[in-house]
């Protein structure tokens, strides 16, 4: 399988988390749409799918790529978080990147 390069400076999102007298923190973040372009780049749109499951309430999203070595899909999976601005739509953008990111799309935001 085929590695996922790493984020260029237009790709990665950035806003502020905190402000104190101390100073600022940045958060930097990805979209899903990000992901979807690293996936489609990396495996070819056809070699990569994505599904989501509530499971306890809470939304899960996986995402398939096909393995040729194996002739079968390979799935991780993870969960979402709501946000503050569109519960539902935020918990599924949410549960995207952090799938994405087990498939290592944006590993290096947290380095």
């Amino acid at each position: 399988m085929r590695g996922i390069r790493l984020l260029k400076a237009d790709e990665v999102e950035a806003r502020i988390q905190q402000c104190t007298e101390k100073g600022v923190t940045i958060l930097l973040y990805k979209t899903a749409r990000t992901d979807m372009q690293l996936l489609d780049e990396s495996f070819g749109r056809e070699n990569w799918q994505n599904d989501y499951k509530v499971i306890d309430g809470k939304m899960y999203c996986g995402i398939g790529v096909f393995s040729e070595k194996l002739g079968e899909w390979i799935w991780k999976w993870n969960v979402g978080v709501e946000s503050n601005m569109e519960a539902e739509k935020g918990q599924a953008s949410d549960a995207m990147k952090r799938a994405g990111f087990l498939w290592g799309v944006g590993t290096e935001l947290y380095s």
